[in-house]
């Protein structure tokens, strides 16, 4: 494990070289985590496949955003973002409709303003429920670490052997996305020339509103895979404005008392 899990509903609050001044939520079991792929950077580590996983309730959800969200009021540390992310791909939760929509009533009462995001690997997006409901929210950030289909399943490692053709195909139906894209090198790399001409097809092809461009920030899930110069993520960035017309940005590694998210 190469970070500590996160061990409550909401956590934080914590610098984003992305999001600013930002309070998590974690919809994920607190022991373990729990994801559908096995991302080689992975920065809580290999993804071990557990036979059953509990899920924090929706009333556990509730009392905590209540509670959390009040305290960050009351004390005038007001986040810039409330960013649903956690011990690995929060559509997982059973319950996720619910869920969200707690998170939100919740939001709505304490930090009126405050935009509610998520990050996703995209799994799940092909199911019109998930993307139902997270069209609730201010903001979809998407995973879409390759173009093809051989390069994801090199670096994103999913568990199922259709998850290329069903991402592609849910993140197509989706409306008002930024994809977040991480790119790395070594052992495995979807960085090369072809791996980025096949990713940025992809990128033309989903027409998402930006692109977020980064790399390694800590030590990944498996040895050898290596961070991404700062001048190619910069390049990878141009190259997807001036191919496609969407905008691109590569974010540099963060500061010391940055958080990763």
């Amino acid at each position: 494990m190469t970070i500590e899990l996160q061990h409550q509903v909401v956590y934080g609050p914590m610098r984003s070289r992305r999001f600013g001044r930002s309070l998590g939520i974690n919809l994920l079991p607190n022991d373990h985590k729990q994801c559908s792929y096995n991302c080689v950077y992975c920065q809580y580590g290999a993804t071990e496949r557990a036979e059953s996983a509990s899920y924090p309730s929706v009333d556990e959800v509730r009392q905590q955003a209540e509670t959390e969200f009040a305290r960050s009021h009351a004390s005038d540390e007001r986040p810039d973002w409330i960013m649903i992310a956690g011990n690995g791909e929060p559509t997982l939760h059973p319950r996720l409709d619910e869920a969200i929509r707690t998170v939100i009533a919740a939001r709505d009462r304490h930090l009126r303003g405050v935009p509610i995001g998520i990050l996703s690997n995209s799994s799940t997006c092909h199911r019109p429920q998930v993307r139902d409901t997270l069209s609730l929210l201010e903001a979809r950030f998407m995973k879409l670490d390759a173009g093809d289909a051989d390069t994801f399943h090199r670096i994103d490692r999913p568990s199922s052997q259709d998850a290329w053709r069903r991402m592609i195909s849910g993140l197509y139906q989706m409306k008002s996305i930024t994809l977040q894209s991480l790119f790395v090198t070594g052992t495995a790399d979807n960085s090369n020339d072809a791996a980025v001409f096949h990713w940025v097809q992809a990128v033309g092809y989903l027409r998402p509103d930006a692109v977020q461009i980064y790399t390694l920030d800590r030590p990944p899930a498996e040895p050898g895979v290596l961070p991404v110069p700062w001048d190619r993520l910069r390049t990878i960035a141009a190259l997807v404005r001036e191919r496609t017309g969407v905008p691109a940005h590569a974010y540099p590694p963060s500061r010391p008392n940055e958080e990763q998210i």
